[in-house]
């Protein structure tokens, strides 16, 4: 979707661009640029299920049918993100690969559930809702040699958002990072004095 927009072409998908009478001047261009947006979708469809689709005269129908076909339910896709957000543990993964996991799964997430948007302060009161489970999810993954960052972070009133809470936890990280070179450079130090 983002390549489609980024190259003003979602109108082919979503029926925006309509097709132009055979005798418009605009018709050519337009029969190019929907084969190029068919194509872009053809190629991104797995080689198994492809052929079943080779024959759909435009990118709108192309979509409409991939829709059909498997845009009937997120169900079991939302389940699946969710158990894995649930199961995410930071392990031996630095706080920089950790959070970037963590942030794949909820932009996926967010991508088949996006927030609702209204003038009425729901939405603002939903995001916030969505940042404190995250921020959570975030606090509960974290290897236990973190506990003295989320215990700080958990004491702050108001609770900050993810991001100020990663950045933290990175900071801490990058300080044990320094402390443990210096700490090898003085064992080195010591070890060279006694030979």
């Amino acid at each position: 979707m983002h390549s489609l927009g980024a190259k003003m072409k979602l109108g082919f998908i979503n029926g925006k661009n309509q097709k132009p009478a055979e005798d418009s001047e605009d018709y050519e261009q337009w029969v190019r640029n929907d084969c190029m947006v068919t194509s872009w979708i053809l190629n991104s469809i797995s080689k198994e299920i492809v052929e079943s689709f080779l024959y759909i005269n435009s990118a709108r129908e192309l979509w409409i049918e991939l829709e059909m076909h498997f845009g009937e339910s997120n169900g079991p896709l939302i389940y699946q993100i969710q158990r894995e957000i649930a199961s995410v543990s930071q392990g031996n993964l630095s706080i920089s690969a950790y959070y970037a996991k963590l942030k794949r799964l909820w932009d996926e997430l967010l991508c088949l559930r996006p927030m609702p948007q209204c003038e009425c302060g729901t939405s603002k009161i939903l995001a916030d809702m969505n940042q404190s489970n995250q921020l959570m999810e975030f606090l509960m993954g974290l290897h236990d040699s973190f506990d003295h960052v989320r215990n700080q972070i958990l004491l702050m009133e108001p609770l900050p958002s993810v991001n100020k809470a990663y950045s933290m936890a990175l900071r801490v990280e990058k300080q044990r990072e320094v402390n443990s070179e210096i700490t090898n450079s003085i064992h080195k130090t010591m070890q060279a004095k006694r030979q």
